[in-house]
């Protein structure tokens, strides 16, 4: 059977059973997890994250990753869109160890348009309009962080610009994992440059390299 658990109201993670259909969730996870948007800076938090009118801006929620110090593998990422008027899309992000981050921390700020992360953090998992969720074949695992301080961070893109009325959303993510590992692991990994500016009518070579790495190894 599987142990089901999914994030208190606010985004904290808490035992209880995880919502959506039960046939999307693979036979062989063994824990589920929600962490979705909230207003207050507080692992056990409930409140709704308020989007003002007329703004647009990536909002950071920070979760301590729930499986404490087992290593486990991502199988299934559901997407929970709570406002599709104001989200235009989320990306879950993850790093094995840091400090700079209390469980439950929001980083929304309406005047700064980019993204508080975390230093070294790789992709988990994404959607936005017109992806599907996501279901890793029975024989791949996704890497997800570990260690001690293994910290998550859900980004989400609000645009409300059009709209001087304020709205509401407790949008994110329910995720399963496991400790018993498939037989191939698998991760996302950057390839080439994503900071360069290529103007009108210009033609210029952009170089990147990538030397995939796991944290630890």
């Amino acid at each position: 059977s599987m142990a089901g658990s999914s994030a208190a109201e606010g985004g904290k993670s808490a035992p209880q059973a995880g919502a959506g259909s039960e046939d999307f969730w693979p036979d062989d996870c063994e824990e589920r997890y929600k962490l979705v948007a909230h207003g207050k800076p507080s692992a056990s938090d409930s409140t709704v994250h308020e989007v003002q009118g007329e703004s647009e801006y990536y909002a950071s929620f920070f979760f301590k990753a729930p499986w404490g110090e087992k290593e486990v593998q991502g199988f299934a990422f559901k997407s929970l869109i709570d406002n599709p008027k104001v989200v235009h899309h989320w990306i879950l992000y993850g790093v094995g160890n840091d400090t700079s981050q209390q469980d439950g921390a929001v980083a929304a700020d309406p005047a700064h348009l980019l993204p508080t992360t975390l230093p070294g953090e790789m992709f988990i998992a994404g959607w936005a309009p017109g992806q599907g969720d996501t279901k890793y074949p029975q024989s791949l695992g996704l890497y997800m962080p570990r260690g001690k301080q293994a910290m998550l961070r859900l980004e989400i893109h609000y645009n409300n610009v059009t709209s001087t009325k304020k709205e509401s959303d407790r949008s994110g993510v329910e995720f399963c994992v496991s400790n018993k590992k498939r037989g191939a692991e698998v991760a996302t990994h950057w390839l080439g440059q994503t900071t360069f500016n290529v103007p009108a009518h210009t033609r210029q070579d952009v170089v990147g390299t990538c030397v995939p790495k796991l944290e630890g190894g």
